[in-house]
C-alpha cells in the first residue's frame, strides 16, 4: 500500500527540482515560492498525483523536458539530447502529449535555428529511443503471454 509513495516521490521531488529552476528563471524567486506554497497545500497534487503512475511520469517528463526546451539553442548538444529522449518517452507512454509540443518546437526552430539540432536529434535519439521502447514493451507483452 505504502509503494507507490515511496516510488513517486524521487519522481515529484526531481519534478518539483526542475518547476524551481523554470519558475525561477520565467516568473522569478518571489513568484516561484508563492507557487510552491500553492502546490505543496495543494489536495490534489498531495492525495492524486502520487497515486497515478503514468499520469506523474508524464508530468514528470513534461517539466524536465520544458526546461531542456527553454536551454536549446541553434546547436546539437546535451540539452537537444535529453530534451528529445524525454519527449519520446512521453510520446511512448501516451501517443498525444507531444501535440502541445509542435507549437512550441517551431518557434525554436524558426525563432533560435533549431531545425538542425532537432533533425539530427530525431534520427540519433527519437527513432532509436522509438525502436527500443517498442523492443521491450514486446518483450513484455510476449513474456506475459506465454507465461500463461
Amino acid at each position: 500500500m505504502v509503494s507507490p509513495y515511496i516510488a513517486h516521490f524521487p519522481l515529484i521531488v526531481f519534478s518539483d527540482y526542475y518547476l524551481w529552476k523554470i519558475g525561477k528563471k520565467i516568473v522569478g524567486k518571489s513568484a516561484t515560492r508563492v507557487a510552491f506554497i500553492l502546490i505543496l497545500t495543494s489536495t490534489f497534487m498531495t492525495e492524486f498525483e502520487i497515486r497515478c503512475f503514468t499520469n506523474t511520469l508524464e508530468k514528470v517528463c513534461t517539466v524536465v523536458s520544458f526546461h531542456f526546451y527553454m536551454e536549446q539553442k541553434d546547436k546539437f548538444d546535451s540539452n537537444t539530447i535529453i530534451f528529445t529522449f524525454l519527449l519520446t518517452i512521453e510520446f511512448m507512454m501516451r501517443n498525444t502529449s507531444p501535440v502541445a509540443w509542435i507549437p512550441l518546437i517551431m518557434i525554436k526552430i524558426f525563432r533560435d535555428n533549431s531545425f538542425m539540432p532537432f533533425l539530427i536529434s530525431g534520427l540519433l535519439i527519437a527513432i532509436p529511443t522509438i525502436f527500443l521502447c517498442v523492443y521491450l514493451d514486446s518483450l513484455y507483452y510476449y513474456g506475459a503471454n506465454t507465461d500463461s
